[in-house]
């Protein structure tokens, strides 16, 4: 056992720990650290924006604190926001910062010391320090809760002027709601309910829009709350001020007012809120695809492993675009670049559908509206080793056509800029994408060897510089000119 190491690292801990759980008091509001006083409180009265400020032992006014807690929502879903607003004397800047109770106090000052002292280090037993309030000033901060806290009140505010707006009523046939009111006639939903009130302990009354979407259960049962679940799978509970059989359909009018209040307008707005929803999410997807390098569906030719052409409509998938229609599964990766779909019309007039596998040597052209064409190659690139960069230009893949002079060919490896080359002598495409962890002369080699032994670049390998189309381009020459 290395005793002297082990008393060397328990000494440590009980440093960081002694450091660490330094004891706070605010006592008559005087700040004490381990029961050094080192500031003290000076309590504002109500006219004024902040509650308090904290002093030097010589009165010097150092800050001035705001402390705000706001706890909203049901009893069984309460919110708590809590935040300083945090102000230097004559200075009109203010911060704002959330705030948590770092340990369990009645004491709220206590807490705000320990929090400016632990979070931003404003305090320490020989008293305030200075340069910590001044760096926390040179930059502006904002309270995500008191945001959060302004938004549900703008929440809240909407939820009231909805349930203004809709007025919903529960006719005498305890069945239908309509909006606006006793005295209109627009429905806007449907309740399914026992017929008597004490029924509802056992069924629950179910409320539904025009679109038959099941918006809210309730429960309850005599001078009991009434328990209601919508349908985001949230729950509420609400003291009804009309229980009995005699007042049923106040009850259920209630009981509707309470949902309408919730956010929920019944009528066809849940149904519009999907559409529309479900067109933003298809707007994004087409979006998604046109700038992606896919392609979806566009006319074309191929010629197969025998020669044979096909005519038709191309689909290749070279990134995955996510469809938002489909409800997940596992995407098979290894399919992107190198499987093309082709929807065709066969001798018979009917409409049929046939893959083509990059490892055949498919060549396919796109028709351009200008009516020039794009073409790809399936290729299979060579390897550059086990410790070379994961990239797509790697194995049987379709690639695009760039250019092509002479003896060689120069591709792009979608959807990336990765090109790759291939020689009328190689029976495999060679990628410049090596990565870090390959040494230079060792990337030359590779380069020399694919072109036969003829040596390019001076004995240098620039990877990044093969990105550029005209450095490639350089290299096209120099073989095409030098290299036999």
């Amino acid at each position: 056992m290395n005793t002297p190491k082990i008393i060397v690292v328990f000494i440590s801990l009980i440093f960081t720990f002694s450091a660490s759980a330094q004891k706070v008091k605010v006592k008559k509001n005087e700040i004490l650290i381990d029961k050094n006083p080192v500031a003290k409180f000076e309590d504002y009265t109500d006219d004024n924006d902040f509650d308090y400020a904290i002093v030097t032992l010589e009165d010097e006014k150092l800050l001035e604190i705001d402390f705000n807690k706001e706890i909203v929502g049901p009893e069984e879903k309460k919110e708590i926001f809590q935040w300083l607003v945090l102000k230097q004397p004559n200075n009109d800047k203010t911060n704002k910062i959330n705030f948590r109770d770092l340990t369990f106090s009645l004491n709220t000052k206590k807490l705000i010391v320990l929090y400016l002292m632990k979070k931003h280090n404003m305090f320490n037993e020989n008293g305030v320090i200075r340069s910590s309030i001044e760096e926390f000033f040179a930059s502006e901060t904002k309270s995500e809760d008191e945001i959060g806290y302004k938004k549900y009140l703008k929440r809240e505010e909407g939820f009231k002027e909805l349930l203004a707006q809709i007025q919903p009523y529960v006719k005498p046939d305890l069945e239908t709601i309509i909006k606006g009111g006793g005295a209109a006639n627009e429905p806007i939903g449907r309740i399914v309910a026992p017929d008597k009130y004490k029924d509802i302990k056992t069924v629950p009354v179910k409320v539904y829009d025009l679109d038959e979407n099941l918006i809210a259960t309730a429960t309850t049962e005599m001078l009991a709350p009434v328990t209601v679940n919508l349908m985001d799978r949230s729950t509420f509970t609400y003291t009804s001020s009309s229980q009995g059989d005699s007042k049923y359909a106040e009850f259920l009018t209630q009981l509707v007012e309470q949902i309408v209040s919730k956010g929920y307008a019944l009528g066809h707005e849940i149904s519009e809120k999907q559409a529309a929803k479900s067109e933003a999410l298809n707007e994004k997807y087409e979006k998604a695809k046109a700038n992606s390098s896919n392609i979806y569906n566009q006319k074309g030719y191929l010629i197969d492993k025998e020669g044979k052409k096909w005519e038709g409509d191309i689909s290749l998938a070279f990134e995955e675009v996510k469809n938002p229609a489909d409800w997940g599964g596992v995407v098979d990766i290894s399919s992107y670049g190198n499987s093309l779909g082709l929807r065709y019309i066969n001798e018979k007039d009917k409409k049929k559908f046939k893959s083509f596998s990059a490892k055949d040597g498919v060549r396919f052209c796109l028709t351009n509206e200008d009516g020039s064409e794009t073409c790809y190659q399936g290729v299979k690139i060579q390897s550059n080793g086990l410790m070379a960069k994961a990239t797509t230009a790697s194995g049987n893949r379709y690639v695009k056509e760039i250019l092509k002079e002479g003896k060689i060919v120069v591709y792009q490896s979608l959807p990336g800029n990765e090109y790759v080359i291939k020689t009328d002598s190689q029976e495999k495409a060679f990628s410049f994408v090596f990565g870090d962890l390959i040494k230079e002369e060792k990337k030359v080699v590779k380069l020399k060897e694919y072109l036969n032994g003829c040596e390019s670049g001076n004995g240098k390998f620039d990877e990044a510089s093969f990105e550029n189309i005209d450095k490639v381009k350089e290299l096209i020459n120099f073989y095409n000119t030098s290299c036999k």
